[in-house]
């Protein structure tokens, strides 16, 4: 392995820009929290949100180690700034991003044709995970994120989102005192570096092992610095807002970005595939998925279901069963669902040999029973229909392969999987309506055979 050219790193670790799918990360067994550690994180999370207005400024480089060779990337800079009342703006690889009362507005700097603009319920964070393929920084949960420290933890990085609070330390400097907080799971690692004083994050080492995103024998690590200015009162709307003059509104916020240029020729060994590096705004393709249970059986299973029953894949032997593994703090599988609900009209209106099955999985809970409060809270909020069974284990989960969710199988009436689909993206529901006509198509074919 040679040195990787620095932007192919950066197209192929790093998507900061609008994309067609979003996966919510690896999973694996999450560690226990320290309760000093997570004191500590606490304590940080306020200083944070209790500020009247905070402007973060940031730079972060990605490198991949594998054996003797390392791929580096240029540093990657952005600007965030936060007010109270959850009014935001977000300057990030050419975008701006402004967001209020519920409403999200974008505009790229290298084009001024154009603005995109969606309005959104709860936090703005999801909006921006969901409208980026990968947005790796990790004080967008402090600034944005979910009330609850617990749910910060799983949105300070999309790659490791069961990382818990395993220690805090004091670290000594030439320039004075620092507290080192360090986040962990099996797969990942993170170590904040905060200043006592002001209570803000000065640099963070971000660490993967293992999983769905390094290679094997490979070891990612994102460094970030940062630079903040704190202000005694809310910033005005009027700071807040984009010049919109002269823009149309597109309902795409990749179509904000100039088109890509032409695919370079191919260039000698070691620099990468022709057109590997990211276009303009970074928008980078989503990797190919390996097959995996694809033309096999699929896995048996009996799980619980959050209305107190119990569900048997057995049991739905002769229809075409789409399962769907998800959990409550995941954003694209937030705005997957009403995708698939809408297929299971769909199904409902064609008459069609078809179950749709919502699994719930990977969520944090102090026993089964408040789970399934917790995810029956959820449905309701989003006013979701479909049935749902609890993977309280992960066993279901880990026997089909799922690295990332949302997570869609679709199984033929003879128990093959036909196809799978992780991440989010595109018309989800007319890809799964098209699947499942496949679906019903293809075992005929095969009878036709016998």
């Amino acid at each position: 392995m040679t040195m990787l050219n620095a932007r192919v790193v950066l197209g192929a670790l790093l998507g900061l820009a609008a994309a067609a799918s979003v996966v919510c990360a690896q999973y694996a067994e999450p560690y226990d929290p320290d309760p000093e550690a997570a004191k500590a994180f606490e304590q940080l999370l306020d200083a944070y949100r209790d500020r009247p207005a905070l402007r973060v400024r940031s730079a972060l480089t990605i490198e991949l180690h594998q054996g003797d060779a390392i791929a580096s990337s240029e540093a990657v800079k952005a600007e965030f700034t936060c007010s109270r009342g959850g009014a935001g703006r977000v300057r990030i690889r050419h975008f701006i991003c402004a967001f209020r009362d519920g409403v999200f507005r974008a505009i790229h700097e290298k084009t001024d044709h154009s603005y995109y603009e969606e309005t959104y319920e709860g936090s703005p964070y999801w909006v921006l995970l969901s409208d980026f393929l990968e947005i790796p920084y990790p004080h967008l949960a402090l600034l944005w994120g979910e009330p609850a420290p617990e749910e910060v933890w799983m949105q300070l990085h999309p790659e490791s989102p069961l990382i818990v609070p395993t220690t805090v330390e004091d670290v000594q400097r030439e320039d004075g005192r620092r507290q080192r907080i360090t986040l962990s799971s099996p797969n990942a690692s993170m170590r904040i570096l905060v200043d006592p004083e002001t209570k803000l994050i000065e640099s963070i080492e971000h660490e993967i092992t293992g999983g769905t995103f390094v290679p094997d024998g490979a070891v990612k690590r994102t460094n970030y610095t940062f630079e903040h200015t704190t202000f005694d009162e809310p910033l005005a709307a009027e700071r807040m807002k984009l010049d919109l003059a002269g823009r149309q509104r597109v309902s795409v916020l990749a179509s904000l970005s100039p088109p890509p240029p032409e695919a370079p020729p191919e260039g000698p060994p070691g620099a990468g595939p022709p057109g590997a590096a990211a276009p303009p705004g970074g928008q980078p393709a989503v990797p190919a998925r390996p097959a995996g249970l694809i033309g096999k059986e699929a896995p048996k299973f009996i799980l619980a279901t959050a209305d107190g029953g119990a569900v048997d894949l057995e049991e739905l032997r002769g229809r075409v069963v789409v399962l769907d593994f998800w959990a409550t703090w995941c954003g694209p599988c937030i705005r997957a669902l009403p995708g698939l609900h809408e297929v299971a009209e769909w199904v409902r209106a064609e008459a069609l040999p078809v179950e749709i099955l919502t699994i719930n999985v990977w969520e944090r809970s102090d026993s089964p029973d408040a789970r399934r409060d917790k995810v029956l809270a959820f449905w309701k909020k989003h006013n979701f229909t479909l049935p749902i069974a609890m993977d309280f284990t992960d066993e279901t989960a880990g026997a089909y392969g799922v690295t990332g969710i949302p997570s869609t199988f679709i199984i033929r009436s003879d128990g093959i999987v036909h196809t799978h689909h992780a991440g989010f993206g595109g018309d989800y529901a007319q890809t799964l309506k098209n699947d499942i006509r496949a679906a019903l198509a293809a075992l005929e074919e095969v009878e036709d055979e016998d």
